[in-house]
């Protein structure tokens, strides 16, 4: 049976994917993420599908967000990408 799992906190769900080494993992990750605990679930094998979630709504558009997750230190061990599918309130 696999066991897929999603956390907005990466680090403090890394003692559980260590222990039950799914498949696949999804993060919703910060710009200021940590990259340890992505670079760790590269270790273990775990393919970590990543929902960043930039503060700044012009990173909506498809080309800035690509910029955006390229720029993060998390990149390297993103196996996936999954696109915000949430509105985010305009930064005033």
């Amino acid at each position: 049976m696999a066991i897929f799992g999603h956390s907005q906190n990466l680090a403090a769900a890394l003692p559980l994917i260590e222990r039950t080494r799914p498949p696949l993992w999804k993060a919703i990750l910060l710009s200021d993420s940590d990259p340890v605990p992505a670079a760790r679930c590269s270790e273990l094998g775990v393919m970590l599908i990543v929902r960043p979630h930039p503060s700044d709504p012009a990173t909506f558009d498809a080309r800035r967000l690509v910029e955006y997750c390229q720029a993060q230190t998390w990149w390297p061990y993103a196996w996936a990408i999954e696109s915000p599918n949430e509105a985010i309130p305009e930064i005033v």
